[in-house]
């Protein structure tokens, strides 16, 4: 065990005190409840002994009657407790649930794009529901056995002292061992329990990768290699969540002997005492049966214990995502702000990916309504320096200005909210024509739908589809061919109405005939806006004021007299 291990533990110890405390009251209704529930539970041992010494004395046998009844009104009041609580406890944990998990996807929205480029999207999927489901299970199901067991331990403990001092050491001195197995096994237990969730989260990631190249994996003819692949990683799953079982197990049993070892001292010491004459035959019962309850319960809070150890697992991968910093922060000064003219400056901007430079000392300055064409080899940074504008990424030395402002003192709302991006691959959700065209602007009326997408030429084949603009496109869009998909995601773009327009190869997957239509089209509707391409093709865009030719990591501009 490294010396960080007991620590992280705490850390996640006091994270799932942090998150139940935003649910105080109920949590206090649970607590007050437990602490009923635990005093009914332990009165009825009590009530065996006040039965049995009036049995043995033979008098006042109508008392007997009224011991009866008070342990049927025990039981019919844990059971109404009981359940009362149980209500509580699954709706402290549906709350907790439900604000940690709005908590990470906010925090996940405020991660910048290097962030998700470094993650698997099942990954991060699997901690935003099946790690927050493990934390909801714990505490609607082990937690609250863990307080009430600790509680009924407690009541007895102080139950037998008053009972027999002696017999009560002896118990209470035993107890501790049940301690140590815990300590022995929890560190093995939160490692391999760790172990199985990342092993589940990367077969996920795996899975979701294969699925989404399935063409790619069947043109390939690598079924077999796939399977090989998903068998083996689901062996080395298999195996991890098996020694977590393993580790588990271990500790439930040997707790368990212990408590057989611990009972059978007992009963010997206890016996001894009631032959010598030292102990009642009522207090022996009471004593034994609470000793009996006692070390099994002990038993349960070492086994609960050990499923928080693997909780714990479940809570340090959840913060893990809330404790990520994000790259991209909103300055103290930043506030809302409109692009009015759209002048771009870069100053002196370098930037630089996995130790790479991609951009050296890069200066140039694109004026109000300009068109500009980016040019240069594959990979020499021509996107790394449209992303920067939006601050996708920041740049690590020099700044970025639009209409004289460093894009950091903008919110990130206002800016990226009047820039138009559209990307070689454009992303699409499952759901309707409208609705993905609309995400560009949300208020956005049908008919202002309709008019960017008879923009983008996407009318034309809408109307073919089975119910048109309310026809569902299936998960990104697999219901249309790659030129649709970017069509619409260009009509997205569109309907912004940004100042900046920005085309990362977004014409690249379309026809010959549609890219020359779409981008006369979008030099028009740009004609007042600045416009920055990235193309293939540059032959398309006639419309253009200036070039930027990346050369190692510099940027040289040139200047064109614009086509007529």
């Amino acid at each position: 065990m490294s010396a960080a291990e007991p620590r992280k533990r705490m850390s996640a110890l006091r994270e799932l005190v942090f998150i139940l405390k935003a649910q105080k009251l109920t949590l206090a209704v649970v607590l007050i409840s437990a602490i009923v529930l635990s005093c009914l539970n332990m009165s009825v041992p009590y009530s065996l002994k006040m039965a049995v010494d009036t049995i043995k004395s033979g008098q006042n046998l109508q008392f007997l009657y009224w011991i009866a009844a008070g342990v049927m009104a025990i039981y019919v009041a844990k059971n109404a407790v009981y359940y009362f609580s149980k209500s509580r406890i699954v709706l402290l944990a549906e709350r907790v649930a439900y604000d940690l998990r709005n908590q990470m996807m906010a925090h996940l929205h405020l991660l910048s794009v290097s962030y998700y480029k470094r993650q698997k999207p099942a990954k991060l999927s699997s901690r935003l529901i099946q790690d927050v489901e493990s934390v909801k299970e714990f505490i609607s199901s082990e937690m609250i056995k863990l307080t009430t067991n600790g509680l009924q331990i407690l009541v007895a403990v102080v139950i037998i002292f008053m009972l027999n001092p002696l017999l009560a050491v002896i118990a209470v001195s035993l107890l501790p061992l049940n301690i140590f197995i815990y300590m022995g096994f929890r560190g093995a237990i939160a490692r391999s329990a760790r172990a199985a969730k990342e092993q589940v989260s990367d077969i996920s990631g795996d899975l979701v990768e294969q699925f989404s190249g399935v063409e790619t994996v069947k043109s390939a003819a690598s079924e077999w290699k796939e399977r090989e692949k998903f068998a083996s990683s689901m062996r080395v799953g298999m195996s991890a969540q098996i020694q977590e079982r393993r580790f588990y197990l271990l500790q439930k049993v040997s707790a368990d002997v212990l408590v057989g070892m611990s009972l059978v001292l007992l009963f010997a010491v206890g016996g001894y005492l009631l032959i010598a004459g030292k102990l009642e035959t009522g207090e022996f019962v009471a004593l034994y049966t609470y000793m009996g309850m006692l070390y099994p319960l002990a038993t349960e809070v070492v086994a609960d214990a050990g499923k928080f150890s693997a909780t714990t697992a479940s809570v340090d991968r959840v913060y893990e995502i809330l404790r990520t910093a994000p790259d991209i922060r909103e300055s103290a000064g930043a506030r809302p702000r409109l692009i009015e003219k759209g002048r771009i400056e870069f100053r002196n901007v370098g930037f630089s990916y996995g130790g790479q430079q991609v951009l050296r000392d890069v200066s140039f300055t694109i004026e109000p309504a300009e068109h500009v064409l980016i040019s240069g080899p594959s990979g020499c940074g021509k996107s790394t320096l449209l992303n920067l504008i939006p601050r996708f990424y920041d740049c690590q030395s020099g700044s970025i200005l639009i209409d004289g402002v460093d894009v950091k003192d903008f919110t990130l709302a206002s800016l990226r909210g009047q820039i138009g991006v559209v990307f070689q691959e454009c992303f699409l959700f499952n759901s309707t024509v409208l609705e993905n065209i609309r995400y560009g602007r949300p208020d956005a009326t049908d008919a202002e739908v309709v008019q960017a997408a008879q923009q983008a030429q996407v009318h034309a084949f809408v109307q073919e589809l089975a119910d048109g603009y309310l026809t569902r496109i299936g998960e990104g869009g697999v219901q249309l061919s790659f030129g649709e998909r970017q069509r619409v995601g260009i009509a997205r773009a569109i309907l912004r109405n940004p100042g900046v327009f920005i085309l990362d190869e977004a014409l690249a997957s379309l026809d010959a005939e549609s890219r020359a239509s779409i981008a006369e089209d979008i030099q028009r509707i740009t004609q007042d806006r600045t416009l920055l391409v990235v193309s293939q093709s540059p032959a398309l865009f006639a419309d253009i004021d200036k070039k930027l030719v990346f050369e190692n990591g510099t940027v040289k501009v040139v200047s064109l007299a614009k086509a007529a």
